[in-house]
């Protein structure tokens, strides 16, 4: 029964990361630093801190952190980003900025999350 809740998670986390994507992108256009990935996993770093303090239910957790928070964040894509600007000599130092910024502020907000 879990596998279906983190299956249904998943989906619906991969539905909205789509969603807030587009809508990221067309507010951000023209700029090099990948806002929509960035936005995007920081705000499951902080659901994730909220997530795991106040649920204790394993079916719940299994749909919310596993599933959505699963499907909403992107470590490949960040990754990918990350390599992306870093090859090219013009972005090296917006690549180092972003990977600096996601560790940083994506611990933190999860530090947040749980105080909250």
């Amino acid at each position: 029964m879990l596998l279906f809740y983190i299956g249904i998670g998943t989906a619906t986390g991969a539905v909205i990361r789509m969603l807030a994507t587009m809508q990221l992108n067309s507010a951000f256009k023209r700029q090099k630093f990948p806002w929509a990935t960035f936005v995007i996993n920081m705000t499951a770093c902080l659901l994730i801190g909220i997530f795991s303090t106040h649920f204790h239910s394993a079916p719940l957790k299994a749909l919310l952190i596993s599933g959505v928070l699963g499907g909403l964040s992107t470590f490949s894509t960040f990754s990918n980003e990350f390599v992306t600007l870093f090859k090219d000599s013009t972005t090296k130092k917006l690549a180092i900025n972003y990977l600096i910024a996601s560790l940083i502020i994506g611990i933190g907000l999860v530090s947040v999350g749980t105080i909250i």
